[in-house]
């Protein structure tokens, strides 16, 4: 859109341009990249049919060739497979032709360049790099129309914390299960809030998670800071953002280790969710470093137990533990030193030792 008041001449003409020049033509080249996948497909179809065609058993081939496209269209986790590499090769084209309509291009009409398209739980995530002229604002000034030219239901637009040129926009099409949760046992809903199973990969041993203050246990990236008080979370397994500040951090001293960008975490949700607004995550901890937790719970007998740990506001964070014969002499109270990894349950504990006070007692 122009500006309403233009500030200066430059100004003017820059909002005159952007709206009544076109899109540069890519060149043979670039417009070979753009399509490569259709084009390798159709190449690579021709080529099967030339040399089914001069086998002597053709019709036995052209059958095979029949009944494997039947299987992959029939078999739901290969349909599935199938349409998400799909919607993989639409979405950049459907990208482009929203920045051409939305008038996010140079001064040269250079689209912003397409990096990588990669599948995500709620749909797709692309990574742009931006040419001179164009920033992650135009993409948020434009984001209905960009939602519209990519089929989705929403969109969401972040910036590289490090490179200003480079944009990821998350194309959602699939809303987030917040008010009711499939269990694949039943069959049937249930409250999202309500204690779910946790199925930790490395203790491999399906138990129950006690009650976690008011949290879930998720994991998820760092997305942005803005300065030292915001930073947004993105869920690894559902998109969602969340929100925290330092002192949500289990050591706000270590702020410097969430920095960057794509850090992983393990955090836990509060809040009611609700579509406007983000909800908060709390008792963050940061993947790969160590912390001190106490052990509340281990129930005899059983191959787990929990690590307690509290941010400094308060918020409870149950770190999933797994037994072994290193652990035959802990119990209930002592203070554990552990490495925290994360799973599609949340965090769980690693490479745990007594804390450095409970072998100095």
């Amino acid at each position: 859109m122009l500006p309403l008041r233009p500030r200066h001449r430059r100004q003017a003409l820059a909002g005159l341009q952007a709206a009544v020049g076109p899109v540069a033509r890519p060149s043979p080249l670039v417009l070979a990249w753009r399509w490569r996948y259709e084009l390798i497909l159709a190449a690579g179809m021709t080529t099967g049919v030339i040399v089914a065609a001069r086998i002597p058993a053709a019709t036995w081939v052209l059958a095979g060739y029949a009944a494997l496209i039947a299987v992959v269209a029939l078999w739901p986790p290969a349909r599935r497979v199938l349409a998400a590499r799909a919607w993989c090769v639409i979405t950049p084209h459907r990208v482009r032709a929203g920045c051409a309509g939305a008038w996010i291009h140079s001064r040269g009409g250079k689209l912003p360049a397409v990096l990588l398209t990669t599948r995500q739980p709620r749909g797709e995530r692309v990574y742009l790099w931006c040419h001179a002229g164009t920033c992650a604002q135009d993409f948020e000034s434009a984001l209905q129309l960009l939602i519209t030219a990519c089929w989705a239901q929403d969109m969401q637009v972040t910036p590289s914390r490090r490179y200003a040129q480079l944009v990821t926009l998350d194309v959602i099409r699939r809303p987030a299960l917040t008010s009711a949760t499939v269990t694949a046992s039943t069959g049937r809903m249930r409250p999202a809030n309500q204690t779910r199973p946790v199925a930790i990969s490395a203790a491999g041993q399906r138990t129950t998670t006690p009650q976690n203050g008011n949290g879930e246990r998720r994991r998820g990236e760092v997305r942005c800071w803005n300065g030292d008080t915001y930073c947004l979370i993105g869920d690894l397994d559902t998109a969602e953002e969340f929100y925290f500040g330092r002192d949500m951090l289990i050591y706000p001293q270590a702020i410097d280790k969430v920095r960057e960008t794509g850090t992983k975490v393990a955090f836990t949700a509060h809040g009611a969710p609700d579509g406007n607004q983000r909800r908060r995550a709390a008792a963050v901890l940061v993947a790969g470093e160590y912390y001190k937790g106490v052990l509340v719970s281990l129930p005899p007998g059983e191959p787990h137990g929990w690590l307690r740990l509290q941010d400094p506001l308060g918020n409870p964070h149950l770190v999933y533990l797994r037994v072994n014969s290193n652990a035959e002499g802990y119990k209930a109270g002592d203070t554990l030193s552990f490495r925290v990894a994360v799973s599609d349950k949340g965090a769980y504990a690693e490479d745990v030792t007594r804390a450095e006070q409970d072998e100095a007692a």
